[in-house]
């Protein structure tokens, strides 16, 4: 059950997030001081995010957002991806909107397709995958933003969110395939076939120059 403490006086409108008696770090909730009817918004980042979504949504205070901040990364691959979610409550609909921010890490981007190109790839396989409504956006950061349209439901929050991240590690993964075997015809290849005396020399030269163009971002 998840308890809220009203923070120190300086920073008014804030509270800590207690589940049971222990104190939740790195989470807190904000309450607009000049509207008290205003729902809660509550964040969270890094482990305390997981700690946060064990619980259901019966047992936050009325809320306007909840947001986890790096949930979680993706190294898959060799693609890094950061997540942030968003849970938006639509009280009229009785909808939960869960939104996904995908932001690369693009100093390990290390790939002959931009990632607007891997946005498209992944923008149509979920098209013919992503069965409930959703919604989905490329943002100019660069990032993408994908919105699910889900009912409200009473399991813990830490469920839809282990089921919604093994079915987008599934698109992804089915995106990654199908670009690198489209500019698979872009690689430059060469057979070498040095003399016996000469090989080993070469190898080791050959060696060094791999490592040269990887160090410049180029696979090799």
């Amino acid at each position: 059950m998840i308890q809220l403490k009203q923070n120190d006086k300086s920073k008014e409108g804030y509270f800590n997030i207690l589940i049971g008696e222990s104190l939740l770090s790195d989470s807190w909730a904000l309450k607009p001081v000049l509207e008290p009817n205003y729902p809660f918004q509550y964040s969270a980042k890094g482990w305390a995010c997981w700690k946060l979504a064990t619980q259901t949504f019966e047992d936050f205070e009325p809320f306007s957002v909840i947001s986890f901040n790096n949930l979680f990364s993706w190294m898959i691959k060799g693609h890094s991806i950061i997540f942030s979610i968003e849970i938006n409550e639509d009280s009229k609909e009785e909808l939960i909107v869960l939104t996904y921010y995908f932001s690369p890490n693009l100093t390990f981007w290390n790939e002959k397709y931009s990632f607007a190109q891997y946005f498209d790839e992944f923008e149509r396989i979920c098209k013919k995958t992503i069965e409930v409504d959703y919604e989905i956006s490329f943002e100019e950061s660069p990032s993408f933003r994908l919105e699910f349209y889900l009912k409200k439901f009473a399991f813990p929050i830490e469920e839809i969110l282990a089921s919604m991240e093994k079915q987008l590690k599934d698109i992804h993964e089915e995106s990654v395939e199908i670009l690198q075997t489209q500019f698979q015809d872009e690689l430059v290849k060469s057979i070498f076939d040095f003399p016996e005396e000469m090989k080993v020399s070469c190898k080791q030269y050959l060696l060094y120059f791999a490592q040269f163009l990887q160090d410049l971002g180029i696979n090799a």
